[in-house]
């Protein structure tokens, strides 16, 4: 603040990092890598993806169909690379990462020891699975791995989860890895399931519909015409996804609604035109700001008033 009490550029600059600390921290973090999530119907052996998951029961890889199908695929190198990595040691949740193995359009496989389910939908069954999701993200993030594939882990004869129940633990589970990971780097995660499960393709859609709702954040911006909503919205992104004017008159004439994740979390910024815009009536302005709303359906979580910082009397 100067001596006329004008707050000066190196004022604004502070006063607008912190408020789009303040927005980014209500839509859920700092910026970070996203993960993709994409329900197919498929085959998952046939995945071109840097790694796949099967699940298998008591250590044992041919416990489950698809361990099966991929020994048929690799033949003996599949259980002497299997025992090589296993190790003496295991308990459920853990992992056996398997590299390299030929004929694979992936080039690794995750075998994941899992237990059936014990009739609670949080019991020690579910906890293993989250735990074993969680664990193989992980790991691809830690080797480099871009994508990875996996089935309905636990449904089928020999786990017996409810396809309901093993679709929300394993959506629930890769968004909460989402908002917690620090990669910077994307990963698809593909959820492959058979192509006559109509079942399982309308349970994963529905739990995956309800999640992206809960997990969406929506803010409109709203000030007078040249306070600098466009600039606080790139601000909030990080990225120049709205146009800047520096002019007395209002630069934005529509709205723009963008979108992009932020920690984990989907995040919209409705830019709207300035109140007072110097060239443009307040009834024209007005069917503007009621299409801002429909921008971010089913409405806003926040409206945030953005002034330009200066002398105030």
């Amino acid at each position: 603040m100067d001596p006329d009490g004008n707050m000066v550029a190196t004022g604004q600059e502070e006063f607008r990092g912190a408020a789009a600390a303040s927005a980014a921290a209500a839509a859920g973090g700092g910026d970070g890598g996203r993960v993709h999530v994409e329900i197919v119907q498929d085959t998952i052996e046939t995945q071109e993806t840097d790694a796949l998951v099967s699940p298998m029961v008591g250590h044992y890889y041919r416990s489950t169909r698809l361990g099966s199908i991929l020994e048929n695929i690799v033949g003996s190198r599949l259980t002497e690379d299997f025992d090589e990595a296993a190790g003496d040691e295991w308990m459920p949740g853990d992992f056996v990462l398997v590299e390299g193995l030929p004929r694979l359009p992936s080039n690794a496989v995750f075998f994941l020891d899992l237990i059936p389910w014990d009739g609670d939908d949080d019991g020690t069954a579910v906890q293993i699975i989250r735990l074993g999701i969680n664990n193989i993200l992980a790991c691809c993030d830690d080797k480099g791995f871009r994508s990875v594939a996996l089935p309905a882990l636990g449904e089928g004869m020999v786990l017996s989860f409810p396809i309901s129940l093993v679709a929300r633990v394993i959506l629930e589970q890769i968004y909460e890895y989402e908002r917690e990971r620090a990669s910077s780097t994307d990963l698809s995660v593909r959820i492959v399931l058979l192509p006559e499960n109509e079942e399982a393709k309308e349970a994963f859609t529905s739990v995956q519909e309800e999640l992206q709702h809960k997990e969406s954040r929506r803010i409109v911006l709203l000030g007078k015409t040249g306070s600098g909503k466009s600039h606080f919205a790139n601000t909030i992104f990080g990225d120049d996804l709205f146009t800047t004017h520096h002019s007395a008159n209002s630069g934005t004439v529509s709205c723009q609604a963008e979108t992009k994740c932020i920690n984990g979390v989907s995040t919209t910024v409705v830019d709207t035109p300035g109140f007072f815009d110097t060239r443009r009536s307040e009834e024209d302005v007005k069917p503007e700001i009621i299409r801002c709303l429909t921008e971010c359906s089913p409405g806003p979580h926040a409206f945030l008033i953005v002034f330009k910082a200066g002398k105030f009397t």
